[in-house]
């Protein structure tokens, strides 16, 4: 369907606000002077979309999306990952997100349109995402603690890594879990891929107790080549322990996170405590970095964060972005500085996720939270065209 925004007011201002206590930090680090561009907009360049139970319709604004039980994030429809295909054939790249229980949510520009898969993501958590060239690769397991749907035939269907394939709009199956030998009570929960090596968390539930154990595999010829049928032969499969997981999956200091990441956010306080996901579009796994004095677990702040050819964004998920570069097709915003954006506020208990630009077009996840459990969830769509150059091109 083809996305057309309605009114919206939205202030871009560079080095926006965090939270109150940041705002007036950065004002008092950076100074008025710092500030290269101000817009204060109201015209037709946003709208909200809700999940309902088969694809997702419009609503002036989330909690006027009709309520839903709350269910632990493993079993809610919402946007479990997001991110970009890298643009390298020098076009606008299309983007993805991994939608729990229901698909693959594709954008391009301003459409997006769902591709559901009942039979391979009912009763199943998908999760992660990373790239073979553009095509996004994309992880399912059963969840033994919360699953809502009981053991059926189909389960005999063991998938573990899932490929889309922008083509056929289809997903299907690579690697089943008994590729890697695994047996039928073991799942694969989570995964990080750095571009040789896959290193995998499993988990087995037994009549008593639940074990976790770990493995790292590498494939021996392209991904996209390969299929359940002779994955097992295609596969070199090394054992790991909890120490090289965690060495992959723990957050590492912002000092190390890559160069265009530190020039976005170089004029945060230095005392700001926050982590961002970063991902690389059409890359592999994300990378946590943390940016704090003190200890991880005190950290509060999160974001997810793309870099992509020409531009580098982070999102805060209380809705403040930062953006630096140029969208393709258009010039370099701001003379090359980092401009911000602060996106609608949600209302108490809501949050954003992830996110992704397609072209001119921003969409932003959110979801209704309750600790672990996910309520109402769906996504925003931004006309980033109108926000950041023609009401530029009017001042």
């Amino acid at each position: 369907m083809n996305i057309r925004p309605f009114a919206l007011k939205i202030t871009v201002l560079f080095l926006g606000c965090i939270s109150a206590v940041m705002y007036s930090s950065c004002r008092k680090t950076a100074g008025r002077e710092d500030i290269q561009q101000e817009f204060s907009i109201e015209s037709s360049n946003h709208s909200w979309f809700y999940f309902d139970e088969t694809s997702f319709k419009k609503t002036d604004r989330p909690q006027n999306a009709p309520t839903v039980p709350h269910k632990p994030w493993t079993e809610a429809v919402r946007i479990a990952a997001a991110s970009c295909a890298d643009g390298a054939e020098d076009s606008d790249p299309k983007a993805y997100a991994v939608v729990n229980r229901r698909g693959i949510l594709v954008f391009e520009e301003d459409r997006a349109v769902l591709y559901s898969d009942t039979d391979l993501f009912s009763g199943r958590t998908a999760e992660n995402i990373a790239f073979q060239g553009n095509t996004p690769v994309f992880s399912l397991y059963r969840s033994s603690f919360f699953n809502d749907q009981p053991k059926k035939s189909a389960y005999a269907i063991h998938p573990f890594l899932v490929q889309f394939n922008p083509d056929s709009c289809i997903s299907f199956p690579l690697v089943n879990a008994d590729n890697l030998g695994l047996d039928k009570n073991s799942e694969i929960t989570d995964f990080i891929w750095d571009g040789q090596f896959w290193t995998c968390c499993i988990k087995t539930t037994g009549a008593e107790k639940i074990d976790f154990s770990y493995l790292t595999f590498q494939v021996k010829k392209p991904l996209l080549s390969i299929s359940p049928a002779q994955a097992s032969d295609s596969l070199i499969i090394s054992d790991a322990d909890v120490k090289d997981f965690r060495k992959q999956k723990e957050p590492r200091l912002f000092s190390e996170a890559p160069e265009r990441l530190k020039k976005l956010l170089s004029a945060l306080p230095e005392t700001a405590a926050y982590t961002v996901n970063c991902r690389t579009a059409g890359g592999c796994s994300p990378r946590l970095y943390i940016h704090s004095k003190s200890n991880a677990e005190n950290v509060q702040l999160a974001a997810s964060a793309i870099i992509a050819d020409t531009w580098t964004c982070t999102l805060f998920y209380d809705g403040t972005m930062f953006l630096n570069g140029a969208l393709y097709g258009r010039r370099i915003l701001n003379n090359g500085k980092t401009v911000a954006i602060r996106l609608p506020k949600l209302p108490a208990g809501y949050r954003y996720g992830d996110f992704v630009i397609s072209g001119t077009s921003l969409y932003a996840a959110w979801e209704e939270n309750s600790f672990f459990e996910t309520g109402r969830s769906g996504f925003l769509s931004v006309d980033l065209d109108t926000v950041l150059y023609k009401t530029g091109e009017k001042k």
